[in-house]
């Protein structure tokens, strides 16, 4: 084979080879791109355009990644100054803004484009989209240290004595850990057979010193006679308690559920408008985890009050001032 013959192959090889890394750089999943010295956008593949929520290439290009890209600039700086340590990033999390203005979380693996006199003229890199599993990391990170909120809670329920003192501590607690912002503790009049409330949180106090309302009666009512625990995603189309919107519930969504002790009925925990920019609802984990905080409640109520009736024995024997005197 003459030389001139195995240029022309080698050639077409070269074209060949160029022509398949083009199209393999396309069609990955993964965002490809490289930029330019001072961050602006030269090239990227159609992963890439996706990933930002571009449809052409044409809106991207050009474009600069500190100013118009990074969510904040400065995080361009923090990303340059990881680069300069080795030369490379591996799995680098940065937050990029959509077309729309949402935020995607992207991990790159970048490193420095050289030229033939190694000097630095721009960055090159992958980029991988993990904002789901980002979400996924934080959701379990809140459960987390949500489940750890609801041990302390029932540990310090457990040193409350005074039935006001835990109503009290109970709203506020409840309210924080599930990030609502009304939360009533109700407890059941046996002799009435009427709620009234004890303790609220994000209720005005003529609410709370004029509500009383018969087991059967209204929501709590309902859940009282039931016994059974209630979320609401949409009063206002909710089978059961489908009425119109209340001022009360703002988000439409609600939670209700029963304080029991054994089969004995103590009252009723109510939780409404879930702290949110989105307006979002309770889910089916929060009224889980009020479940768990409202049987802590009973247990702790009981003790208060048998804890109650045993002061008042005590401080009714006749020898009780005498064990006061030694």
């Amino acid at each position: 084979m003459s030389l001139l013959t195995k240029t022309k192959l080698y050639s077409l090889f070269l074209l060949e080879s160029n022509k398949m890394l083009r199209q393999f750089i396309e069609e990955n999943r993964a965002g490809v791109y490289i930029a330019d010295e001072q961050g602006n956008l030269r090239y990227f593949n159609s992963a890439f355009v996706s990933i930002l929520g571009y449809s052409r290439k044409e809106d991207l290009l050009g474009k600069n990644l500190a100013k118009e890209l990074y969510v904040n600039p400065e995080e361009r700086q923090s990303f340059l100054k990881a680069m300069e340590k080795t030369g490379f990033v591996r799995d680098y999390e940065v937050r990029n803004r959509c077309k729309d203005g949402s935020i995607v979380i992207l991990s790159v693996t970048s490193n420095w484009v050289k030229d033939d006199a190694n000097r630095i003229i721009g960055v090159e890199g992958i980029v991988h989209d993990i904002t789901e599993k980002k979400k996924i990391e934080e959701a379990f990170k809140n459960e987390k240290d949500k489940l750890t909120q609801i041990l302390n809670f029932e540990e310090s329920l457990s040193l409350i004595h005074e039935v006001e003192r835990l109503g009290k501590f109970a709203v506020e607690q409840m309210a924080g850990i599930l990030q609502a912002q009304k939360c009533s503790f109700m407890l059941y009049e046996q002799e009435k057979e009427e709620l009234f409330i004890l303790a609220a949180h994000g209720l005005e106090e003529s609410t709370i010193r004029n509500t009383h309302m018969k087991v059967g009666e209204s929501i709590a009512g309902l859940v009282a006679q039931k016994r059974e625990p209630t979320l609401v995603l949409n009063i206002e189309y909710d089978k059961q308690f489908h009425q119109p919107n209340r001022p009360y519930y703002p988000t439409r969504s609600f939670m209700s559920v029963p304080v029991l002790f054994g089969p004995q009925l103590l009252g009723v925990i109510n939780v409404a408008d879930k702290l949110s920019t989105s307006w979002e609802v309770f889910s089916d984990a929060d009224l889980k985890m009020l479940c768990v905080m409202a049987r802590a409640v009973g247990i702790a109520l009981e003790n208060a009050r048998l804890f109650q009736r045993l002061k008042d024995l005590a401080e009714g024997e006749p020898w009780a001032s005498l064990r006061h005197r030694y």
